[in-house]
């Protein structure tokens, strides 16, 4: 058995070989995410040596023991996929580390989604897990300067001078 982080209890979330399934849990924001402001957030991540568990619904037990990563979406409702926030590298430890993200939405969302998913790209889907412990709240930051790295100045031309008529008569 792992032992939590922080507090008595984490989550687990699982990838599956069969039917390349895996697990995701959202949770509604008390505030939404604004578009084109920046945000991080943190959280500890390990993965369970032992995370046996009935293969398919048969009494057959599997390890789900393989490195998974973490991918962060933001949601327009609970069950939506919308933006790729952020993702971690595949977690193969087992002692618990923190992961630090930043992001930068490029709308408005009022979920976020925590989601187990395969090495990619996924070559072969593969039972594997992932143990989520002590999320930070999602905090503004503030945005990186913009390096300018050349300006370009457009000139407006200048107006065209009218020919002026000349009236040649004798």
């Amino acid at each position: 058995r792992h032992e939590p982080f922080d507090g008595n209890t984490y989550l687990g979330l699982v990838t599956r070989e069969v039917r390349e399934t895996y697990e995701m849990v959202s949770q509604q924001l008390e505030s939404p995410l604004q578009a084109n402001r920046c945000y991080k957030f943190s959280i500890y991540l390990a993965k369970s040596v032992d995370y046996i568990s009935a293969f398919d619904g048969s009494k057959i037990e599997k390890n789900f023991n393989n490195p998974v990563k973490l991918r962060i979406w933001g949601c327009l409702t609970s069950c939506s996929k919308t933006q790729l926030l952020a993702e971690s590298p595949l977690v193969d430890h087992s002692d618990w580390k923190q992961y630090n993200f930043k992001f930068k939405p490029n709308r408005n969302y009022n979920y976020v989604m925590l989601e187990a998913f395969y090495k990619t790209p996924v070559l072969l889907p593969y039972n594997g897990n992932i143990i989520l412990d002590k999320a930070s709240d999602i905090i503004e930051i503030p945005c990186p300067a913009v390096k300018e790295i050349a300006k370009v100045v457009v000139k407006k031309p200048e107006a065209a001078k009218k020919p002026e008529l000349v009236n040649k008569s004798s």
